[in-house]
């Protein structure tokens, strides 16, 4: 990323050399994700954006307004992430309808509830490939066949899943999916929206004809070649980095059920169903912002329930729609594991963790009761 910060800081638009070096820089890192969504070039084509998030938006709002005298009908799952479920009720208020698929109790989406939730009128589907809070990694092919039959785009959330799974936007029959490079170990600052042809989407932004006319405004070209590096080294090193993440997530949540008594795994078994560096974990009696306190203290790092709402201190609709009641839901905590973490790290966090229960525990009047 360096050279495109102090040496090739051409405009890509111009067209003298220094423009065309930081282009084909550009070309080089869509044509690098592309490969990473196992497409070709012909097969569709990249959108550089400035995050994850817009790059979702740009999918939903940018498809439903672009085919709104198709229809106005917008499926989604309940578990999906704020950016893309927000933009749907963003959309209601111009007018759109919306329904929700149920998932059980891992996280699945029920397909055979699908069909009754179509429509006529219905023109996108929404759902996620991986689930960041609850670990699981859905099974789209289905969805996508049914879609595809019904002539219907399906729009794959992938940000949570690229880099950590096989994301294969052909066998799932994707028509738009985004992905987000920092999520796995890529520079903030840039997303990606992958477009199948001859899907049709609108702007969000509108200026100069940067990103086939989808994404107006200069481009973040160290990001952006950043993304396509992170891309590639993803790609190459996948099945190696699941081995090892698996071998340190089943460690971690080995060594918490052997530690802590009441304790429980949300989503599904660890293994091929589930995101290799991820638990998210139900504590009963012990309130999940007292432990991320105590944690921080002591250098440990961990979230409550939903990473992108602990900030607010929401109850996490993921929690609630897999069936955690409210109390549960504020007792549960997300860890992840990342690819420089150790044996040690990981024995370490699961001491630091059984301490801050016990702790918590002991101050707490319901835990007095159960025992």
């Amino acid at each position: 990323m360096a050279p495109y910060w102090r040496d090739s800081f051409a405009s890509p638009s111009g067209i003298h050399v220094e423009s065309k070096r930081v282009r084909d820089a550009i070309e080089k890192a869509r044509n690098q994700v592309l490969s990473l969504l196992g497409v070709t070039e012909t097969g569709g084509q990249i959108i550089f954006t400035g995050n994850g998030t817009e790059a979702v938006n740009l999918a939903v709002l940018g498809h439903a307004r672009a085919n709104r005298r198709f229809g106005t009908h917008i499926l989604c799952s309940a578990i999906e992430h704020p950016a893309v479920l927000n933009a749907v009720v963003a959309l209601e208020r111009e007018g759109f309808s919306n329904g929700t698929i149920p998932v059980d109790a891992a996280g699945h989406l029920k397909f055979d509830t699908i069909g009754d939730l179509l429509t006529s009128d219905t023109i996108l589907l929404c759902c996620h490939l991986a689930n960041s809070d609850i670990g699981i990694i859905q099974s789209l092919a289905r969805i996508g066949e049914l879609t595809r039959s019904h002539g219907i785009a399906l729009f794959v959330d992938a940000t949570s899943a690229a880099g950590w799974t096989e994301v294969a936007v052909d066998a799932i029959c994707a028509d738009l999916m985004a992905i987000s490079p920092h999520r796995f170990g890529g520079p903030k600052g840039v997303g990606c929206l992958f477009k199948r042809q001859p899907i049709v989407i609108d702007p969000l932004t509108y200026g100069g004809e940067q990103e086939r006319g989808l994404r107006a405004g200069m481009e973040n070209v160290p990001a952006i070649v950043g993304a396509g590096t992170v891309a590639e080294m993803a790609q190459r090193q996948l099945r190696q980095n699941r081995l090892v993440l698996g071998t340190l997530q089943k460690r971690l949540l080995d060594g918490l059920l052997d530690a802590v008594p009441r304790i429980r795994l949300n989503g599904p078994a660890l293994g091929q169903d589930r995101l290799c560096h991820q638990l998210s974990l139900t504590i009963d009696c012990v309130e999940a912002e007292g432990l991320v306190l105590f944690a921080d203290m002591r250098g440990l790092v961990i979230a409550m329930g939903g990473g992108c709402l602990s900030r607010a201190l929401e109850t996490h609709h993921v929690l609630t729609a897999v069936g955690l009641s409210q109390l549960q839901a504020k007792q549960t905590i997300s860890l992840g594991i990342g690819l420089e973490t150790t044996k040690a790290d990981v024995d370490a966090a699961t001491e630091i963790l059984k301490a801050g229960v016990e702790r918590l525990r002991s101050m707490s009047p319901s835990w007095s009761d159960e025992i």
